[in-house]
């Protein structure tokens, strides 16, 4: 009786009728059954002219079909696939309406597409035919009692449900549904729901969450978030909005492979995240990143100093990178730069830099000559302003940063750390005035050469200039920039044409003094030296051999030092040029560092400065002899 209402109540003004088509069931001779269509059975939009007008008719499976006999169920509401162009742009309605025989077997079915009308969505859900039957087992299934607080929370819940989701969805998933967001009533939460329809071409999304969180962007976020993650495409979204903490937008996904269920907590979760205030992200990152006497200073400082365009942009991760360089300019006083890669960014090509400068803003007119001297292909650029706010709340320090998307053609497999240091190193100098801009520049990049390689390569090509040559210095540049491995090759050589640096030379200061302990015989030697050529007519006594007694015990002691392979010794060279304080604390053979070191600069000492002074002073008091 409720389904014959309900085929009445479609036909007094509240279901635009779009299109009809008739179907007979036929029995195979293997027993299954197939949908025929009815001849000259198109009417409406099933039976245009235009192709692309007409509704695609989805036929269903041999078994979809034998369920349908076997389990009528008489009439069925479904979303279609048939983009409306009339009334309203959506998808429309299809009711599926079952024919019976005189012994009441299932014999075929009536199909009709079309669109619910505004007079089906004022009426209160109670009062429609079919709908109120499923409300009903709703409730009386809910196990709330009557009157109570959870009973009255699910008839509003019911009653302001999407009106096409009450049409089509079954009484087991509006309960499961109706009596999930009773739960969330009052808490400021969100919380996900999802509706596979019955032969898995759509999805039906609920997403329930805090008022002060929602706005179109992140509307757009989860759309697009949905449709990647069923492989669909999107059909189309609806906003509630009321006097609840929470609101509900509602989206429906056409799906390509119907077969995809995501597990619902893991999708809340995700959603919860992305919904999630931009401030409380900030917050936990720099509970996370900072110690404990730095988190307040930091979060009563930053925690409001970004804008919103800023936080549309980049991530709480990023934000507390941006926060160590703007505390690292502002305790240099200096302009900072730092060069990176999106991980997020397939192509190996594309950087991202940032400058990070207080008080004022940059002029492009005056970075964009320096940038492109390296190479750099801008795409893109955003500026930002960030206020730092002390314990007072009042302004401490206004920095201004400057986000540059940049495409460079000369890297090769990413950025490297090497390349990543030389470019920092050499942007900073040319903005202080201490390096030049121009074309050889790019070799930083292009070559991994440090600034002072492209200086002397800067120079060579003045030298040669000044020297008569023929060719500009630009086209000179333009040769060294064009011929990477040529140029390379010059620098190798001028390394090893003037190797000589203060590095090699502690180097071998090094080896010389680990592998020679015996070097502790020369400032006594020294000694003797110069009072036999002060004293030339007086013979050695025998008590000028307790000179030998100290060089013997250091010599003794430094033997299992002297002993070590050359590979040992260059490794602790290695650790010595990471660690500037590693020699001091080594020990040197049996005696400790902290007593050897300073021994020996003692002895030595002594011997030198009792070899410059002449005998009448100390020569022949200060030592035996």
């Amino acid at each position: 009786m409720d389904i014959l209402n309900f085929i009445s109540w479609i036909n007094e003004g509240n279901f635009i009728f779009l299109g009809s088509r008739e179907f007979n069931i036929k029995k195979q001779k293997t027993g299954e059954c197939v949908l025929v269509e009815v001849k000259d059975s198109n009417l409406g939009v099933f039976n245009s002219k235009y192709e692309e007008l007409r509704p695609l008719v989805a036929n269903l499976s041999t078994a979809e079909v034998d369920n349908s006999v076997k389990n009528p169920y008489v009439i069925e509401i479904l979303k279609s696939r048939y983009r409306s162009r009339v009334h309203r742009v959506t998808n429309a309605e299809r009711i599926r309406i079952q024919k019976f025989n005189q012994s009441g077997e299932v014999v075929g079915e009536y199909r009709f597409v079309g669109l619910f009308t505004s007079m089906a969505y004022n009426q209160a859900s109670s009062s429609i035919p079919l709908v109120r039957h499923k409300i009903s087992q709703v409730i009386k299934d809910s196990g709330f009692i009557a009157g109570s607080h959870n009973h009255k929370e699910l008839l509003s819940i019911v009653e302001s449900y999407p009106r096409d989701e009450l049409f089509q969805i079954d009484v087991a998933d509006l309960l499961r549904i109706s009596t999930g967001i009773v739960a969330i009533c009052g808490r400021s939460q969100v919380k996900f729901f999802a509706r596979h329809d019955k032969f898995n071409r759509f999805v039906s999304c609920l997403i329930y969450m805090p008022r002060e969180r929602t706005n179109s962007s992140m509307r757009d976020y989860i759309k697009n978030y949905l449709v990647e993650i069923y492989q669909g495409e999107f059909a189309d979204s609806f906003l509630e909005i009321t006097e609840s903490r929470l609101v509900r937008y509602h989206v429906i996904i056409r799906t390509n492979n119907g077969l995809i269920k995501n597990n619902e907590l893991e999708v809340e979760k995700v959603i919860e995240k992305m919904t999630r205030p931009w401030s409380d992200d900030l917050q936990e990152v720099i509970n996370q990143y900072f110690c404990a006497e730095q988190k307040f200073k930091i979060l009563t400082k930053y925690k409001n100093s970004f804008s919103i365009s800023y936080s549309n942009r980049f991530s709480a991760e990023d934000a507390v990178k941006d926060i160590e360089n703007i505390e690292l300019a502002i305790a240099n006083n200096k302009v900072i730069f730092n060069l990176y890669q999106n991980p997020t960014v397939e192509n190996d090509k594309y950087c991202d830099l940032k400058i990070y400068s207080l008080e004022k803003e940059l002029i492009l007119s005056d970075l964009m000559p320096i940038l492109e001297s390296f190479g750099f292909q801008v795409i893109k650029e955003s500026t930002y302003n960030i206020n730092a706010i002390n314990q007072d709340n009042n302004l401490n320090n206004s920095i201004w940063l400057n986000h540059f998307q940049i495409k460079l053609d000369g890297l090769k497999g990413g950025l490297s750390p090497k390349v990543k240091e030389n470019f920092e190193q050499a942007i900073d100098l040319i903005w202080l005035g201490n390096a030049n801009v121009g074309l050889l520049n790019r070799l930083i990049i292009d070559a991994e050469f440090n600034w002072q390689e492209v200086r002397i390569l800067r120079a060579y090509t003045k030298y040669i200039y000044q020297a008569g040559f023929r060719y500009s210095q630009q086209y000179i540049a333009d040769i060294l920039v064009r011929n990477l491995d040529i140029t390379k090759l010059l620098i190798d050589l001028f390394h090893i044409k003037f190797a000589l640096s203060s590095k090699n030379i502690l180097n071998m200061t090094f080896l010389f003094r680990s592998a020679f302990p015996f070097r502790t015989l020369s400032p006594m030697l020294l000694w003797f030296y110069v009072w036999k050529t002060l004293n030339p007519n007086k013979a050695f006594k025998n008590i000028q051999l307790l000179h030998l007694i100290i060089p013997l015990i250091i010599i003794l002691g430094l033997m299992p030092d002297f002993l070590q392979p050359v590979s040992y010794k260059l490794e602790m060279l290695t650790t010595f040029y990471e660690h500037n304080n590693y020699l001091m604390s080594k020990n040197t053979g049996i005696f400790p560092a902290g007593i050897i070191q300073p021994f020996l600069l003692v002895y030595g000492l002594t011997y030198i400065f009792s070899s410059i002074i002449p005998p009448s002073t100390c020569g022949t008091t200060a030592f035996p002899g």
